[in-house]
């Protein structure tokens, strides 16, 4: 079925979830396989017996050219379950439990860039882009001095810090 059709175009939900993944740059279904499942690992074809059919895994090499190319939602959703009362197999069981406990900490970090981007203003954005000398704090306001609002040299602002995302998982 084609969920968004119009006149001779159309798409179905999962082209699209597979298009949103590839879109936001999330790593293949092997890489958090392993992250969930660690000492175990999908490192070949072979690997997938226990947790797929024989026919999806044949569906999935006539598909992708290697099994670190099978996309998140696809291989996640082609796992059995892991017990008779399970719908998800272990893959998306792990993610869904990560999601939740994630949502139910406030204080839970969500991504490694947190800290880089909530020091990050739109003020020094403008410095960056624009190669700025000075701009107000707030560039959504006039600047002035009775309002809070001073004009300051951009490196007074924080700067995009990265560095720390080296090392970050997925």
């Amino acid at each position: 079925q084609q969920l968004f059709k119009t006149k001779n175009v159309g798409t179905d939900g999962l082209a699209l979830d597979i298009q949103r993944g590839r879109d936001h740059g999330l790593s293949p279904y092997t890489k958090y396989y392993n992250l969930c499942n660690a000492p175990r690992s999908i490192n070949s074809w072979s690997d997938l017996s226990p947790l797929m059919t024989t026919e999806d895994i044949a569906t999935l090499q006539s598909a992708y050219s290697s099994v670190h190319d099978i996309d998140l939602i696809i291989g996640s959703l082609a796992e059995k379950p892991t017990n008779p009362e399970a719908t998800v197999g272990p893959t998306l069981a792990c993610i869904i439990k990560d999601q939740i406990a994630n949502s139910l900490n406030p204080t839970h970090k969500q991504h490694p860039a947190d800290d880089a981007v909530a020091n990050y203003s739109p003020a020094r954005f403008l410095c960056d882009t624009a190669q700025l000398k000075q701009v107000q704090r707030d560039i959504f306001r006039l600047p002035s001095e009775t309002t809070n609002n001073p004009i300051v040299n951009c490196s007074q602002l924080p700067a995009l810090d990265l560095s720390g995302l080296r090392d970050a998982k997925v």
